[in-house]
Order: structure tokens, then sequence, then C-alpha cells
């Protein structure tokens, strides 16, 4: 989700990349449309938020890792403060905010505990600091990410804050950042386009007849082995290790599948990282405003949840139009809009 400032960006955009980007923050924005009472309320939002939580934060992960590669390798971690960090901590505040103006305790340990979907900045910023790339670069150094993840699912509560999936996350990250060496020609065949989309095609009954036995806690990775299903570890287990594959295949899948041209959503995956920074304020305060109004009843009238769907897709194009990005930009680019890079 990450951007360059236009004025700092001197190769050309990976037109592939940026419409894997913009199908992912599409997705994002409809899932978080369709997720907590909402998701309630309209059961087939339910089915929709646990297609898309099969996916669309791997292979987001997946490409923030390879596209970091480069800076991590130049140890540009100024940037990382810059361009992640920094505008995490103004979105944690802007959050803190629209807390207090809806009545909502605040959290004094949101920075290291944060709310809703800020978890993801803290994640990347967090990934580029700490991974050393010769580290990295060694044989040993993915087995021993396994191991941790392995550890950290065994015990028998969630680390504190976001912890917990922040670790089992990280392995999309590394995979992303080890795939610029992969040969990914193939992607490009016509079998391998017609796989994914038989992927995508096959993940729907997955969903629908697993509806019973996964769960969000399994989706969203936020939980030990444990508390993932009503089931033994072991099955948590497999079960685990089975949403981490559907996870890595999805992002072949995906570039198989995507057009290597410039679309019409093109843009939105340029300006994703504006799109999922302010969409988070609309969709909680839009979520507490609901519930706490009794307005959810309005999402059983047939034609309503359409128009409601339709509204998180709306939301993404004005979120990445150029007036709302130049309002934007002062919390999620406040050091390159204070250096004049905006």
């Amino acid at each position: 989700m990450e951007r360059i400032s236009s004025k700092a960006a001197a190769a050309p955009r990976d037109e592939l990349f940026d419409n894997v980007k913009a199908i992912l923050i599409l997705l994002v924005v409809v899932g978080h449309f369709c997720g907590g009472v909402t998701g309630r309320q309209v059961r087939w939002f339910g089915n929709i938020y646990n297609y898309i939580y099969w996916f669309h934060m791997p292979v987001f992960l997946m490409i923030s890792g390879r596209f970091s590669k480069k800076r991590m390798e130049q140890r540009r971690y100024q940037d990382v403060l810059h361009k992640i960090l920094l505008p995490y901590l103004m979105l944690t505040v802007c959050m803190t905010f629209l807390r207090v103006s809806l009545g909502l305790p605040l959290a004094y340990d949101s920075i290291l505990s944060p709310y809703f979907g800020l978890w993801y900045l803290l994640a990347i910023g967090l990934y580029q600091l700490l991974t050393v790339p010769k580290l990295a670069g060694q044989k040993w150094y993915l087995p021993l990410v396994c191991l941790l993840i392995l550890f950290v699912g065994f015990l028998d509560e969630e680390l504190y804050g976001k912890f917990t999936k922040i670790i089992y996350f990280y392995v999309f990250f590394l995979a992303g950042y080890y795939s610029n060496a992969w040969k990914m020609d193939w992607l490009k065949t016509k079998a391998a386009k017609l796989c994914g989309y038989g992927y995508f095609i096959l993940l729907v009954p997955v969903t629908l007849l697993g509806g019973k036995v996964i769960s969000k806690d399994l989706l969203v990775m936020n939980a030990v082995f444990a508390n993932m299903t009503d089931f033994s570890p072991a099955i948590s287990l497999c079960a685990f290790f089975f949403r981490m594959l559907v996870g890595f295949g999805a992002f072949f899948a995906l570039l198989a599948i995507c057009p290597r041209r410039k679309l019409a959503i093109t843009h939105l995956g340029k300006y994703s990282l504006y799109i999922y920074g302010t969409h988070i304020f609309i969709v909680y305060a839009m979520r507490e405003i609901l519930e706490k109004n009794h307005w959810l009843w309005l999402l059983q009238i047939g034609v309503n949840p359409w128009l409601y769907l339709a509204a998180a897709v709306g939301l993404c194009f004005l979120l990445a139009s150029r007036p709302m990005r130049y309002w934007e930009s002062y919390v999620l680019e406040p050091w390159q809009k204070l250096m004049g890079q905006v």
C-alpha cells in the first residue's frame, strides 16, 4: 500500500502490480463494509467477508515485501520512518480523536496496540526495520521464522496487542521479499491464467462449505491455535497451515489473471495507501453510528445491501481522487508535504 511521491519517482510504475493492488484495496474496503455488525445483519455479507479474508492481506503483504527489498538492502531506514511509521503515528492520533468524538473509551497503549486496520502499517514498518537482509538471505532464516510462528501459535494466550497477528503474517512479507529472485514468466501463460480463475472459483465452495467451521480468528490470524477452531490443537494447526497455503496461492493466482495494462482502476492501486488510511475512519465511525442508532434494519431491505456494497466501491474512487488526496496527504505523507515533495 506504500506510495512513492511522484516527484521522487523516476522509474516507471509496474501496472500489473498496481492492478493487483487496486483489486486488493477494493476487496479490503468491501470486506470492512461487510464485517462487524453489518456482517451479522446480512448473512451473505459474512460469506463475502470470509472469502475476501482468505487472501487479501497475505497478498498485500507479499507485494509489500517484494517492493521493500531495495529499501531494506540500501538501509534507507529514514524512508521507513517518514513513509510508514510517521503516517501510522498520525493515523493513530486521528483515530484517538475519532473515538473521543464517538464517546468511546481511550486506550493509552494504542501506539503498540493499534485500532482496527492500523496494524498493517505498524507491521510493515517493523518488518522493514527489523529484517536484516544479510540474515534473511541465509538458508536457516525462513525455517527459524516458521519455528517462531509455531511457538507463538502454541502459547496459551495471544501476545500483547496485535503482535500475534504481526508475527503470523511476517512469513508472507518475507516470501514477497524473496519473490524478487523468482522466475515468474510462467504466470503469463494461458494455462496459468486458467488456473488462476479456477483457484478463485474453487475458493467459493471452500468458503461456503467451511462457513460453520472457519472462524474469524483463523482468517484474521489474531489468535493462538487453541482458539482458532472448536477442534483439537492438531486440527487447528492443520487449518492454520491450510489458511497459509491459500494465502500464498492467491498471490500467484492474482498475478496470473490480472491484466498488465492500464485500466480504469489502476490508479486505485497507485494510491492504495490513501484509500486504506482514510477508509478506516469512515468504516469505524459508520459501524459505531449504525449500531448505536439501531439503523442496521435498513440492510434487511432487499436492494439496500447492494447499494451498501456499491457505496464501498464508490468510496475507493472518491478517496483516490485528486482533491481528497490533497487533504489526505497532510496525514498520510506529512514529511513529504513538509519537504514539498507532494
